[in-house]
């Protein structure tokens, strides 16, 4: 469910960004999910 909103949330702001383009929700969420996952990724690494 959380996903839903989340990527519904994503659209949204994707059509809001730039004017006349729209940056797909996919995009977006790469940009805030890979550096998410990097993190989570080294902070396993250290324990």
């Amino acid at each position: 469910m959380e996903s839903c909103v989340c990527y519904a949330t994503l659209d949204a702001v994707g059509k809001m960004v730039v004017a006349n383009t729209e940056i797909p929700a996919g995009v977006i969420l790469a940009l805030i999910g890979a550096p998410y996952f990097l993190y989570l990724l080294l902070k396993g690494l250290r324990t």
